[in-house]
């Protein structure tokens, strides 16, 4: 299980959202050991990947056409490490 610390910042228009933000590095839990899968979970991430890359294409603000694929691949990056999650 991962804990994440979010930062919001200014109503600066960024991407797609209303304001830029930033994440600490997240914290690790392990419960006996072992690190917590939730596969539900995992699969809510996959299928919410989904919707933001629909997003980035459709309603997303970017310097150019190769910054709005950077970020595609970075969320397609994620969505990977969901499916792995996912099962």
């Amino acid at each position: 299980m991962r804990i994440v610390v979010r930062e919001l910042g200014a109503g600066i228009r960024a991407g797609l959202v209303a304001r830029l933000y930033a994440h600490a590095r997240p914290i690790y839990v392990t419960v006996d050991g072992a690190g917590v899968s939730r596969p539900n979970d995992a699969a809510y991430f996959v299928e919410w990947i989904d919707r933001l890359i629909e997003m980035c294409e459709t309603k997303g603000v970017y310097s150019s056409d190769a910054d709005r694929a950077s970020v595609v691949a970075l969320f397609r990056e994620g969505q990977t490490y969901y499916r792995e999650h996912a099962g």
